[in-house]
């Protein structure tokens, strides 16, 4: 053997033995970079279609990034309005600055709010090692929370409350340090934070504050003044744009609220008490965190995390003269108070102020739960294999029998709809149904501004004519000009018209087979 042959075998057997060495730490490098490869993978499928929302927040931040005006032609918002209502804006200017950097469209909107559901997993990993010093917890921490249905599924819609869930385990990151090491500007960027969370949701006006007066009795009764002033101070930095905002618009807020509201003028105040109370608990449903949740197949969590969640809740007891875990109990107890002014119950997107202090919690009941499973090795390998098969049973039917699920409700099929109507067009009529969008909502506004963002009208056209300046309305006009490119939902037939394409969804049936839909009809007139 020569030299180098033996000096080539000798490095091959480093590597090797390095390798041995370091197993469990290649190991879980690739399995977090597994993790966090399916958090950006088939953007443009899963889920299907592109909702109004997610239309209705792109064009708003491509406004943004073409001349810093949003679809309306308002500068530079802290308040977005739309479909009536307002959003928040911090994922929309975030947004904004991804479409700048990589281009307008739907997989560049929705890797944005992956972003921000993977840095919610980091806060909280970031967390669970402040807490425990355990890297082993802080991996699985990682690790969970980023497959945790909650965030994963919400993290795929570019939909502005995803940021929420990021800005609260910031501000508990940042909460935690202030009261380990009683540092005042640590709890101002703590509080910056929390003020932050009213531009990531808008129901986060009414959370915050709650927060605030959280922090107040997690204190008491020897209450740190100068760490709560340097938390308003933070807080109160971080709303100034907010309060000159509402001085122009004072229903920015509220908007919201009165279309969905839970309080019915008129109704006795026992009837109303009660209704927001059903609302209130079902935040707290089992069912609804650990077995059944919209869309998803299984709860918002985990079920293997209920155990975690119960254990750490008890854990709490023990804990009880310790500030930070009293401010995570309030946390959890606080967070279905906005969702409980609206009508909805179990709502998830109303509820995810939750889901920061569940998973610190189940981190908790984790932890305490530690030294049993070191001894029991073998049910610790159980529950640990259980948490892996949920996972994958999860994300199996997340990536293959969801958007069957959900295509109607995401008016799938809509954007090649658009896109063809258009060519077919050349420039000439196209006539929107106003029922094309009928499993959504019948408001033309939904529909005309998912129609520009497919047909990437420039969104200053858009702001003087609306659709009308790619030749396209929204509605029935009798008798339909001869050659009007004619769009409806489904098979919906047109009289007198000459059908030309007719776009078609399929997803697998409960077999694997493909079932195909009629999801919209291109006709002429």
């Amino acid at each position: 053997m020569t030299a180098t042959a033996e000096s080539g075998t000798g490095e091959l057997r480093q590597v090797a033995q390095l390798t041995r060495v370091h197993a469990l730490t290649i190991g879980t490098v690739l399995l977090v970079g597994v993790v966090v490869g399916l958090h950006y993978v088939a953007l443009q499928d899963v889920p299907p279609g592109f909702f109004s929302d997610e239309a209705s927040v792109a064009y708003d931040a491509k406004g943004i990034e073409t001349d810093g005006r949003d679809s309306h032609g308002v500068l530079m918002p802290v308040f977005f309005q739309s479909f009536g209502t307002w959003r928040a804006s911090l994922f929309i200017y975030v947004m904004a600055l991804a479409f700048k950097v990589f281009g307008v469209g739907v997989v560049q909107a929705r890797a944005v709010a992956a972003t921000f559901s993977l840095l919610t997993a980091l806060f909280l990993a970031l967390l669970a090692w402040r807490l425990f010093r355990s890297r082993w917890l802080a991996v699985a921490t990682f690790l969970v929370a980023s497959v945790t249905p909650w965030l994963f599924t919400t993290g795929r819609f570019a939909f502005e409350p995803v940021s929420l869930t990021t800005v609260l385990a910031a501000f508990l990151l940042l909460w935690h340090e202030a009261d380990r090491s009683g540092r005042w500007f640590v709890a101002l960027a703590a509080g910056f934070a929390l003020g932050l969370s009213v531009y990531a949701y808008i129901s986060a006006w009414l959370f915050a504050p709650l927060l605030c007066v959280a922090l107040v009795v997690a204190e008491l009764p020897r209450p740190r003044l100068m760490l709560l002033a340097g938390a308003a101070l933070g807080a109160t930095l971080a709303t100034v744009p907010m309060m000159f905002f509402l001085r122009a618009h004072p229903d920015a807020l509220t908007a919201r609220y009165q279309v969905v509201s839970v309080w019915l003028p008129g109704h006795p105040l026992s009837e109303n008490l009660g209704r927001t109370w059903r609302v209130y608990t079902s935040g707290f449903s089992p069912e609804y965190l650990f077995q059944q949740a919209p869309w998803v197949l299984g709860g918002e969590f985990l079920a293997i995390l209920a155990p975690l969640i119960v254990v750490g809740l008890v854990s709490l007891w023990r804990l009880r003269g310790e500030r930070f875990w009293r401010l995570v109990l309030l946390g959890v107890l606080l967070a279905p108070i906005p969702g409980a002014l609206t009508a909805d119950f179990s709502h998830g997107l109303r509820n995810l102020e939750a889901v920061p202090f569940y998973l610190t919690l189940a981190m908790l009941g984790a932890w305490t739960l530690a030294p049993l499973l070191a001894r029991e090795r073998l049910l610790a390998a159980g529950l640990i294999g259980l948490l892996v098969f949920q996972s994958l049973w999860f994300l199996s039917d997340y990536f293959t029998r969801l958007p069957g699920r959900m295509s109607e409700w995401q008016v799938a099929g809509f954007q090649q709809a658009a896109q063809d109507s258009l060519r077919f067009a050349h420039g000439g009529r196209i006539q929107l149904s106003p029922n094309a969008f009928a499993a959504e909502s019948g408001d033309p506004q939904v529909l005309e501004v998912e129609f520009a963002f497919f047909a990437n009208e420039d969104v200053r056209d858009f702001r003087q004519s609306g659709i009308a300046a790619v030749n396209a309305f929204a509605g029935d006009t009798v008798p339909v000009a001869p050659g009007t490119i004619i769009v409806t939902r489904g098979n919906e037939p047109v009289p007198g018209a000459r059908q030309l394409e007719t776009v078609w969804v399929s997803y697998p049936d409960d077999w694997g087979r493909p079932q195909a839909t009629p999801a919209f009809t291109i006709w002429q007139s």
